[in-house]
């Protein structure tokens, strides 16, 4: 069915014109919601219930390392595990009293808050019909919508993410939770998201009437099962889940949600806006002066599949960064030889950068 109208998994231009308007309208905020460049604060929170909480988990550890992050950014994760969409889609309820006093712990109001993730489902909901089963999921997110706006009255982005794989899920789990509503959830946020390009009364997000916040796709995250997508995502059952009740992520299944997040927020065009520090230099292939020493030194087999060598006779830092611009790998060097075990690195491209006694930048390619 294609992430928008017509089938297509690209924004069409209306929604990457009304995205991009959003996301350059946020800026710094003070406590009190007013704009302060010097000491104001960008809060980005995370919405939703167990599993949505360990992936936002794993994309904070992922924003921890990267360099170019923007430094007015808070990334807060306020997911709380067994709260299904039926328990936080109305003002009174409890979770909203947790979020708040996640926010104060971290030095933050509600509204400084301008970037919501969600990722939600209804636990106890036992309907299995298509469409009906996603329209009501739809109507539930729209409750959430409007008290999200309520609770946090400066939002300019709310991106929605899917589910994960739920067909290896046991009985033990809530029914809203398993198999096929996974793969509903998908729809739910599809058409969620083409009622507010279609301008369909109630879903405004802006002007006298606006109801929601403006929303889009954040990652979708269903595949079916170990059943590899365009993208190449799949779910293995023994690597990715728990053992408790095939539900829940494993840390490498977390991993897989938190990386693709990362990749999204650091590259998508509506995101990087807010996300990446305009003025960040951190990864630079200009090396000044030519330093003579740099002859001197081996770094070796390049591509390289298992181990990479650092030969040189000398003491320095090194820092190897991904495509992301993530440091992955921060060491130091000393005396003659040094083995970098890669073999736990995905392939591709990245880049080693070396200082202290010595200066260098190279291209390494993993295989």
């Amino acid at each position: 069915g294609g992430q928008y109208p017509s089938g297509s998994n690209s924004r069409p231009q209306l929604q990457l014109t009304r995205a991009l308007n959003q996301a350059n309208s946020i800026t710094p905020l003070n406590a009190l919601g007013a704009v302060d460049l010097i000491n104001g604060k960008v809060a980005m929170i995370g919405i939703g219930a167990s599993n949505p909480r360990t992936e936002f988990a794993s994309f904070q550890s992922y924003c921890d390392t990267f360099q170019c992050l923007n430094k007015k950014l808070e990334v807060v994760n306020v997911c709380k595990g067994g709260i299904g969409i039926q328990k936080m889609n109305y003002d009174t309820a409890a979770y909203w009293i947790k979020a708040n006093d996640t926010l104060v712990a971290h030095s933050l109001t509600s509204l400084q808050v301008q970037i919501v993730w969600i990722e939600q489902e209804h636990t106890q909901s036992t309907n299995t019909i298509f469409p009906n089963a996603p329209q009501q999921l739809i109507a539930d997110y729209k409750k959430l919508l409007q008290i999200i706006l309520i609770k946090y009255p400066n939002v300019k982005m709310a991106y929605i993410n899917s589910r994960a794989y739920a067909g290896y899920t046991d009985n033990s789990t809530g029914a809203g939770l398993r198999a096929p509503r996974d793969y509903y959830n998908s729809w739910a946020v599809k058409w969620l998201i083409e009622n507010q390009i279609n301008n369909v009364a109630g879903y405004e997000y802006a002007g006298a009437n606006a109801n929601i916040p403006f929303i889009d796709w954040a990652t979708n995250s269903w595949a079916n099962g170990n059943i590899p997508k365009q993208d190449g995502l799949f779910w293995d059952c023994v690597n990715d889940f728990g053992i408790t009740d095939g539900l829940h992520l494993s840390p490498n299944g977390e991993m897989k949600v938190g990386k693709r997040l990362f990749g999204y927020f650091s590259m998508d065009t509506t995101a990087k806006v807010w996300f990446i520090d305009a003025t960040c230099k951190a990864i630079t292939t200009h090396l000044g002066p030519k330093d003579i020493r740099v002859d001197n030194m081996l770094i070796y087999p390049n591509p390289v599949s298992d181990k990479l060598i650092i030969s040189y006779k000398g003491s320095f830092g090194y820092k190897i960064y991904n495509s992301f611009g993530m440091i992955i790998v921060d060491g130091q060097h000393h005396n003659e030889n040094s083995l970098i075990d890669v073999t736990s690195f995905e392939k591709g491209i990245y880049l080693i950068r070396t200082n202290g006694e010595i200066n260098l930048v190279k291209t390494i390619i993993i295989n």
